[in-house]
Parts: structure tokens; sequence; C-alpha cells
């Protein structure tokens, strides 16, 4: 073995049968995997070279002195030599946001394949009119969303060496349970202010749209492995740079921030789901759940709810909640239409309350958590909704045009789709 650098000599007489076998490899990675696998305590620096009559040996190079062109696999051998040991805690920041997407994600994909009638009971409806199919395939989207795992893999990895304190992993003392919490909500509050304002500009910018964003927005039907199916610069940009400043702003120990990415990681995974189920924690004390993400997805609730992961506040304060806006949308419009005579109209629940049960021709079934119907809108341009007044005493009653089509608007958003109310917008 002439002519390696003097730890290998030493790796291979004192590892393991498969230490030894990697150490007849050229230098460089097979050496990492060596050191990786056996998990020796062997000193791996190259400072005592050893001169041999090839003066192109690797042995004649130290990590002051190797040049990265012509050794390029010594050069990040020492590389890696130079970094910061990472503390268990570390490693779990960066692998178990990922393990735990895959393994989330392929619970919830096996239950949607098993067709189980309890759990089929509970799918969001994707068989509207307007709605288009996927195009693409289940392969694909593994594919997209492995590549995006790299790279979160990558900046996982950098912002642990950025909180190593003095290059010792694991320096730090893990924090109290209330710091534990707060950091947690602060850090919730500002990756959703984050997301919501990148998010919505996606969608606002036609350049942005088109050459990002679009590319989730292929999935109109939702699966769970489709979370983070997303082109590599948004995920990037949205999902990784999201998540990873709140944990450097906070200062969050490895523990709290693998915490928090475990805990976005299933939000996302859960909001993309396809299922709206009674007793899944996120849905049932998250208004921002499967149902209300499902509406972003397709036809016309891809103008609203841009809130993720957590919470709604930033769709409510800025008029994009998708059912605020209809029932703003419907109480406006038989407002206008109410001649001076008539009284007052309150709330949108009024409204509701005034319909006949026989005006309305579908309803949207919905799981027993899910919003109720809240509003009957038009869907057809030509037709037309008015009061009919009535004499004293008497009621008064919605009463629609022939021509018009209804459809019920509830948090599943069926309406979607309408093509002429995308125009109206």
């Amino acid at each position: 073995m002439e002519g390696y650098p003097p730890n290998l000599h030493h790796h291979a007489a004192s590892g393991t049968a498969a230490a030894r076998l990697l150490a007849d490899f050229p230098f460089g990675l097979a050496t990492l995997c060596a050191k990786w696998f056996t998990s020796t305590a062997t000193d791996f620096t190259m400072s005592s070279p050893t001169t041999t009559q090839n003066s192109d040996s690797p042995a004649n190079y130290t990590c002051d002195n190797v040049n990265a062109l012509s050794h390029p696999f010594l050069y990040l051998q020492c590389t890696y030599d130079a970094l910061p040991t990472l503390s268990t805690a570390d490693w779990c920041m960066i692998v178990l946001p990922i393990a735990v997407y895959w393994i989330y994600s392929t619970f919830l994909f096996v239950l949607s394949y098993m067709k189980i009638t309890t759990i089929e009971l509970h799918k969001i409806p994707t068989d509207q009119k307007m709605r288009p199919k996927n195009k693409i395939t289940v392969s694909h989207v593994l594919k997209q969303v492995a590549v995006q795992h790299a790279l979160q893999a990558l900046v996982a990895y950098v912002l642990a060496i950025l909180t190593t304190e003095d290059g010792e992993g694991g320096a730090r003392k893990m924090e109290s349970v209330p710091v534990v919490v707060m950091k947690l909500v602060a850090a919730a509050l500002m990756l959703d202010s984050y997301q919501y304002w990148m998010h919505r500009w996606m969608h606002t910018n036609r350049w942005l749209y088109r050459t990002f964003h679009s590319v989730h927005h292929e999935l109109t039907v939702l699966y769970a492995y489709g979370a983070l199916y997303n082109h590599p610069v948004e995920g990037f940009l949205m999902d990784s740079i999201g998540s990873g400043v709140p944990a450097l702003i906070l200062d969050m120990h490895p523990w709290t921030a693998t915490i928090f990415f475990c805990l976005a990681t299933l939000k996302t995974v859960d909001d993309h789901c396809g299922y709206a189920l009674p007793w899944d924690p996120f849905q049932r004390f998250f208004r921002n759940n499967a149902v209300y993400h499902d509406i972003h997805h397709w036809g016309k609730g891809r103008l609203y709810n841009f809130s993720q992961p957590f919470f709604t506040f930033w769709d409510v304060w800025m008029g994009t909640d998708y059912e605020m806006a209809m029932q703003k949308k419907a109480l406006a419009k038989a407002q206008q239409s109410s001649p001076s005579s008539s009284p007052e109209l309150g709330p949108i629940t009024d409204i509701v309350d005034l319909i006949e049960p026989e005006s309305i021709s579908s309803t949207v079934q919905t799981s027993s958590h899910s919003l109720k119907t809240t509003a009957v809108r038009r869907r057809a341009r030509s037709g037309t909704v008015t009061l009919v007044n009535t004499p004293p005493g008497g009621t008064t009653t919605l009463k629609r045009a022939e021509s018009t089509e209804w459809h019920s608007d509830s948090a599943l958003g069926s309406s979607c789709g309408d093509s002429n109310d995308e125009e109206e917008e």
C-alpha cells in the first residue's frame, strides 16, 4: 500500500475487514465511508506526510498544501476533516424531517390505496365537472420530492454547522419546556408570514407562477406524496429558507429545531393528504387543513387560501380567505338586487335561512367536522338572483332565474372551477 497517506495504513491495520477492503481503493471518498461505517477513533489527519521517491504521491501532501485540481478526493477528505463534529441532535435535525415525510406520506398513501370504507367516507370530493385530473405520475412526483430532500439536507447541514458552538457539537444545553414552546409558536408565526407572502407573490407574478409555482399546481387532485412536489428553486425559497431562517433568528437548539421541522413537515403532508379525517389533530384543531388547502389547488380557489402551513390569519386580514370572500360577494349581490322597500339583510347566515329548501338543486356531502354550507350563489353569468317582495306580514325569499345553475359553496370549494367567476375577478 505504498503511496497512500499514513493514516490509511493505520486504518487498514486496525479496522474491520470492510475497512481494509475500502482502504484498498483509491484514497478519498472510500476512506470517508470506511471511517463512517467502522466508527473508529483513528486520528484521520494528514499532518505527518511521508517521503517517497514519487513527488506526486498523495503521501507528500498535507491538508495545508493539497491541490484541489490535482487531488480532488484528497481535498474533499481534508475539507471534511476540517468541519465541526456534529452531535446526535444535529444529525437528527438533518435526517428526521426527511424520514418523517416519507413515513407519514407512505402511511396516508397506503390508506388511500386500500380503499377502507371508514376512511373513504372522509375523502374530499374530486369529481367536480370543472376539476381537471392529474397529468403527472406518482413516480415523477417521487423523483421530484427526492431532489428537494437532497437540497433540504444540504441546507440543514449548513444550518447545523452555523449553530454548532466552538466546533463541538452538542455543547449547548437543551432549552426549557416553556422556552421551547415559545420558540415553536414564534417560528410558526414567522414561517406562516414568510410563506403567505412568498406564496401569494408566486401567484400574482405571472413569470414566477409559470416558471416555478405551476409545477406544484400540476397536482389538482391531492395526495400525501405531493406535499413537496415543487420546482427545486421554489422548494429552496419557500420551504428550506422559510423554515431555516426562523431557526437561526430564534437561535434554536438542534433538538428544538428538529421538533419544529418535523411538525412543519407533518402538517404540510397532512394538508395534501386529500382526506378530511375527523380524528386527525392537525385537521381538528387547525382551520388551515386538508379541506382548506384543497380549495386552493384548482379553479377559482387558486386566487385564495395562500396561508400555509399552520394558521389562516393572513388570509383573513388580506381578504384572500375563500369562504369569507364568497360570503361577502353573496351578501353584496343580494343587497344590490334588493329593492329599497325590502328589509335590511343581516349576516350571510340570514340569507341561508331565507332560502327555500326546494330551491337548492345540489349539495356537497362533507364529513361531520367540515364547515357547514354557508351560502348559495349562481354559477351561470346569465342567471340572476332577486328578492321577491310580498305583502305586509309575508316572508321574503330568494328566487332564482330559470337559467341559473345552482351549486352549494362549502368548505370543499365545489364552485372553484367556475370559469365565468374567474373572468369576473
